[in-house]
């Protein structure tokens, strides 16, 4: 019966709220509605909200069988190209309504999400489809551009200029604590996550040893480096040594504490 409930769910409001919001004039989708659902039509695009919604519309036709809603991932893969960067590879943050670059940012937490998002739709797909051999070719050429551009010895980095120089992580470090002590995670959880879910897609998708092995060295990094033993949880902001720079858990504590006047 939850399955059935959360289908219908899926099916009938969830889906569709995604499926009014795409933009068939100029590609992709619309980036911003106002709380009353308003269109904001000249709002820039995210790579990470068209990623997703590639994600979502492949796994949607493909769990449900509902061979209908894979209109929507081709929509989203056909816009992808906005995002790209043709010379140096990787993709920007975000673009204008027309699909012209914006921010040019290039996050390892953005490549992440686009591998899984492209690992998503090969599986909705199947190799007989024409768009297979390009979202695969997409998706390795960004998890190599991750492994070699978006990594050093201790891990994968956070933000990059479009030659992937690094700058600071402000987009992953969005956190009131942090922004007054004016400081920036080196790395993230976040981003090591969205990491290991993009190759572990990947690998359902096109079982590759590369692959394999990089998702492994991802769980080892959760155990071994990010995991906080003593109080059993994993900590979110890191210094690029893994020293956690937040206790979230006293942070949020203290958010919620009543003002006492």
């Amino acid at each position: 019966m939850f399955r059935q409930d959360c289908s219908h769910h899926l099916l009938t409001t969830i889906l569709p709220f995604w499926e009014n919001l795409t933009d068939w004039e100029r590609g992709g989708w619309f980036g911003y509605v106002n709380h009353d659902l308003s269109v904001a039509r000249d709002a820039h695009k995210g790579c990470i909200l068209n990623s997703r919604i590639l994600w979502t519309f492949s796994t949607a036709a493909r769990v449900t069988g509902d061979k209908s809603l894979l209109r929507y991932a081709r929509h989203a893969f056909a816009f992808l190209p906005h995002f790209e960067d043709t010379e140096r590879g990787g993709v920007y943050w975000s673009v204008t309504a027309d699909g012209e670059p914006l921010d040019k940012t290039k996050h390892t937490y953005c490549q992440a999400f686009t591998i899984y998002g492209l690992a998503a739709y090969m599986r909705a797909i199947g190799e007989s489809d024409p768009d297979y051999a390009p979202a695969r070719d997409k998706a390795m050429a960004l998890f190599r551009l991750i492994e070699t551009k978006c990594s050093d010895a201790g891990g994968y980095g956070e933000a990059y200029e479009p030659d992937f120089t690094p700058v600071g992580n402000e987009k992953l470090s969005d956190n009131p604590k942090l922004m007054e002590r004016h400081e920036t995670a080196s790395r993230t959880m976040n981003t090591l996550l969205h990491v290991l879910e993009g190759y572990a897609e990947l690998y359902r998708a096109m079982p590759d040893e590369a692959v394999r092995r990089a998702g492994e060295v991802c769980l080892e990094r959760f155990l071994n480096v990010m995991y906080n033993p003593s109080k059993r949880r994993l900590e979110v902001f890191y210094d690029r040594d893994y020293r956690s720079l937040l206790d979230m858990q006293l942070s949020l504590i203290h958010i919620s504490e009543p003002t006492r006047h």
